[in-house]
């Protein structure tokens, strides 16, 4: 019996799934399948995206709220006559390092004193240029306490422990500290009283290349030390990266020295890490009361 013979173009009996994609088939595929795969690629880049923006939103948000404890630290215990200057570029004052008892004057002159802490290793920070305060008492019933202020003339030296006060307990022995303060009248030098050591600082909004910084300094003897940049970047000054508001008991502006009992800070930080970027920024507000009472008071 006759067959005809299989041609080249006769049905393939295979299965369909043994035969493999025809040139048609391929040419609709391939651009499918680049289009799923450029679909997602943009997802991932998308989602990576988003990722670094919460990453370098938190790290302005952690940065704004360093900055916030750092001020609130130094101003908190600030009296209305430490501010010396405030504006929206520069906070100066004089901060505290610490309180203490003045327990003796040293044959040389100085005077030999204890912190006001247990530890006092605020003690040894301590340098010439420091502004040292002393109370003393007149005479008399109900008399107000003069302050008196002088310059610490050298870094304090470290003395063995030993008592302290107008009435010394022998059994209390404290670590006490030998300081050379120049121009403190001798009448002023009484067993007992107390004092404090202040220092000239400065929190200035400043740029540095095309970037803007909230940085602090120090001064001495020698002069102001190199800015130390604690918070940023910032905003521009013309964009308000740091605002100061004074605040009197009421709420309102300020108008004299005295009448400061608050600062109202203010700091703008662009979301994405540049001062240049206009995708939004972050703030942050708080208020810091100073201490109520004059620096001529108490210490």
């Amino acid at each position: 019996m006759f067959r005809p013979s299989r041609g080249t173009g006769s049905r393939d009996p295979r299965p369909r799934h043994e035969r493999g994609f025809t040139l048609v088939e391929l040419l609709v595929a391939l651009p499918l399948a680049a289009l799923v795969a450029a679909s997602a690629a943009l997802l991932l880049v998308q989602q990576a995206r988003h990722i670094r923006g919460g990453e370098a939103r938190g790290q302005v948000v952690r940065e704004l709220r360093h900055a916030r404890l750092v001020l609130e630290t130094d101003l908190a215990v600030l009296h209305a006559d430490d501010l010396l200057i405030v504006s929206d570029s520069l906070l100066e004052f004089r901060a505290q390092l610490g309180i203490g008892i003045v327990c003796d004057i040293d044959p040389s002159g100085a005077l030999v004193v204890v912190a006001g802490d247990s530890g006092g290793s605020w003690m040894g920070g301590t340098r010439a240029g420091d502004q040292f305060t002393v109370w003393s008492w007149p005479a008399g019933i109900g008399a107000i306490p003069a302050a008196t202020t002088a310059t610490v003339r050298s870094a304090p030296v470290s003395m063995p422990a030993g008592a302290c006060g107008p009435v010394p307990d022998p059994v209390v022995h404290q670590r006490r500290w030998k300081l050379d303060i120049g121009g403190l009248p001798p009448s002023t030098r009484v067993s007992g009283a107390p004092f404090r050591l202040q220092r000239f600082t400065r929190y200035s909004h400043y740029r540095s290349g095309t970037q803007w910084w909230l940085g602090r300094r120090s001064r001495d003897l020698t002069g102001w030390d190199v800015v130390q940049p604690l918070a940023g970047p910032l905003q521009s000054a013309a964009r308000r990266g740091m605002r100061v508001r004074t605040i009197d008991m009421g709420g309102a502006d300020a108008t004299a020295g005295d009448s400061v009992k608050a600062l109202r800070i203010e700091l703008r930080a662009p979301r994405e890490g540049s001062a240049s970027a206009g995708a939004g920024e972050d703030s942050l507000r708080f208020e810091i009361t100073l201490r109520g009472a004059s620096r001529a008071s108490s210490p």
